[in-house]
């Protein structure tokens, strides 16, 4: 309800309703935000000029007694206007330092030849606290591996690997340093010498 300081203007202002785009005021870093006007809501005033001539309204918005947003216009006379102003959620920290809570949403309007203060309330507000995203909101796709020590192969051993020598020879078929025969076709000069000593051990035990 609108009531008139000094009762009710003739010809001058009246203040006809009171409005916002939200009644929650959220810091704009709130994971809980999608909307300007929920950590800025804009708050409105509809006023109308009943007087022959333009006059200049001057609207404050008020959260219990602190007066937080201000604005002035002029209004051609006979018409109504909706005078309105953004909040930001700093403003009321920074300029107010408001605690996070519950506030009244006042209006006062002046203006007319008199300058009679009309004032209203309507509803409340509410102020959040500051809230930022916790580290496990944003999940990491990046994989993680253990931490591997210079020097330490990735199993995590710290014996290095074995070398890789390649293929193993096959073992000697003589002696170093025995005598062999020449190479005769496709045997070498080993297995020609065990052939002949084959051939000599067997006239032997003949």
């Amino acid at each position: 309800m609108v009531t008139f300081a000094g009762g009710i203007p003739d010809g001058g202002l009246v203040l006809e309703s009171v409005g916002t785009t939200s009644f929650a005021v959220y810091s704009p870093d709130d994971p809980r935000v999608d909307r300007r006007q929920e950590y800025e809501p804009q708050l409105q005033a509809e006023v109308t000029n009943t007087s022959s001539e333009e006059r200049e309204a001057a609207v404050i918005w008020t959260f219990d007694d602190t007066h937080v947003q201000s604005q002035t216009e002029t209004i051609e006379a006979g018409q109504t206007a909706t005078i309105s102003n953004r909040v930001p959620w700093e403003r009321l920290q920074e300029n107010f330092d408001l605690i996070p809570g519950d506030y009244e949403l006042g209006v006062q309007l002046l203006g007319g030849p008199s300058w009679d203060k009309q004032t209203t309330t309507y509803g409340t507000m509410h102020v959040y606290e500051k809230r930022v995203p916790d580290s496990g909101d944003e999940p990491n796709d990046e994989p993680t591996y253990p931490p591997i020590s210079d020097g330490d192969p990735p199993d995590g051993s710290s014996d290095p690997p074995p070398e890789n020598t390649g293929p193993e020879s096959p073992p000697a078929l003589l002696p170093d340093g025995f005598p062999t025969l020449p190479a005769v076709g496709p045997l070498t000069a080993p297995q020609t010498t065990l052939a002949a000593l084959a051939v000599v051990a067997v006239v032997v035990l003949r």
